[in-house]
C-alpha cells in the first residue's frame, strides 16, 4: 500500500497565475529625435552652400574686379575711359532669367529682398544708390526638373559688367556690383 505521500513521487510547485503582459507603444522607451542641426545631412548641405557661394564670389574675377567673361572684359575696358561720366549718371540694371519659375534675391550690404518670377525679372537702380554694392542671386524652382537654367546679368549704364549661369533643380547664379565704382 502506498501512503498518500509516497517518497518516490515528487510534487512540483505550481507557479502563480499572472495576467499576460502586452508591450504597447506607450510603454516602449523611444529614442528621442535629434534636432536637424545635429544631423549629418544638415552639415553636408551647409558645406555645399558655403562652397557654392564662395566659388561664385571668389571665382572668375579679373585684376580689375570685373567678370572675366569676354563680353564683360571688352565692355569694362571701354568703360574705364569714361568712368568719370559714368559715376555722375550711374544706372545699374540687374536682370534674372529662368526657364521656369525662379526666385530673385537682391540687396545691398546685409539687407535682402526676394521676388518670385517666371521667365524674366529686372530691377533698375539709379543715382547715388546705384554706386552701392549690390548682390543678385537667382534660383530655379527646386521642385522643377534638372533641365532648368537660370542666369543673372548686371549692366552698368547699359554695359554688361557681370553674367553668371546655373542649371539643374537646385541651380543658382550669383552676380554683384562690388568694386565697379571704386
Amino acid at each position: 500500500m502506498t501512503s498518500p505521500q509516497d517518497p518516490n513521487i515528487q510534487q512540483q510547485p505550481v507557479p502563480p497565475v499572472t495576467a499576460p503582459v502586452f508591450n504597447s507603444p506607450q510603454q516602449q522607451p523611444q529614442k528621442p529625435k535629434k534636432p536637424f542641426y545635429k544631423r549629418v545631412w544638415f552639415w553636408i548641405l551647409v558645406a555645399i552652400v558655403v562652397i557654392a557661394i564662395g566659388s561664385q564670389l571668389g571665382g572668375n574675377k579679373g585684376s580689375n574686379g570685373a567678370s572675366s567673361s569676354p563680353a564683360a572684359s571688352q565692355s569694362s575696358s571701354a568703360s574705364q575711359s569714361s568712368s568719370a561720366a559714368d559715376e555722375s549718371t550711374a544706372k545699374v540694371e540687374m536682370q534674372a532669367t529662368s526657364t521656369g519659375k525662379g526666385t530673385a534675391t537682391w540687396g545691398e550690404a546685409g539687407s535682402t529682398n526676394q521676388e518670385e518670377f517666371t521667365s524674366t525679372w529686372t530691377k533698375t537702380i539709379t543715382g547715388e544708390d546705384a554706386k552701392k554694392g549690390y548682390t543678385l542671386t537667382v534660383m530655379g524652382d527646386v521642385m522643377g526638373g534638372n533641365d532648368q537654367k537660370v542666369s543673372c546679368t548686371v549692366l552698368v549704364n547699359g554695359k554688361q559688367k557681370s553674367h553668371k549661369e546655373g542649371s539643374g533643380a537646385s541651380g543658382s547664379a550669383i552676380c554683384d556690383t562690388y568694386g565697379i565704382f571704386n
